[in-house]
């Protein structure tokens, strides 16, 4: 009998055990994907139904000059106003595009998202403006197309230029 007795409480402690350490893994997932918000490299902004921002992340501070307290209840509107860059993402049409950030005489090229954010059960809670450093990407693909339409040897636009060129102006 003690036996058994000791194999069920065994099994009952092992069961308690692992309910224990599941429900700190649940505490901790909410932590864990703040973190990683955090640390990311794209700037976050979310605004709640409302079109108030409630959060920023630690990049969209560094990159915007906002902190939390700037921005907390204020619209999209009123914190892009403040940026002459960002005003063109106000215009109803334009969900996700590229803007262009002058910060400390340096200007950035930055690709924005924006996506709507829902509970649970499907029902939208706000919006979260998601962006992201490109301006390397955007000096290669200048490069690019310029290596594209430049002789290398003589440096005088080569016979693709030409032909685009003609196309435009025949048209």
């Amino acid at each position: 009998m003690t036996d058994s007795l000791i194999v069920i409480l065994s099994f009952l402690a092992g069961l308690v055990f692992a309910g224990i350490i599941g429900f700190l893994r649940m505490r901790s997932i909410p932590a864990i994907r703040r973190k990683i918000v955090e640390n990311m490299e794209d700037g976050i902004l979310v605004f709640n139904t409302e079109g108030k921002a409630i959060d920023i992340n630690q990049s969209a501070e560094n990159i915007l000059g906002w902190t939390i307290g700037e921005i907390k209840g204020k619209t999209m509107e009123e914190l892009f106003t403040q940026k002459e860059d960002l005003q063109a993402f106000l215009q109803p049409d334009i969900i996700n595009g590229q803007f262009h950030l002058q910060v400390v005489d340096v200007t950035q090229t930055y690709d924005v998202r924006v996506a709507p954010l829902t509970d649970e059960t499907g029902e939208l809670v706000g919006e979260m403006v998601s962006f992201r450093d490109i301006s390397r990407l955007k000096e290669v693909e200048d490069e690019l197309r310029h290596l594209s339409t430049i002789d290398p040897l003589t440096g005088l636009y080569n016979r693709r230029y030409f032909y685009s060129v003609l196309k435009t102006e025949i048209a």
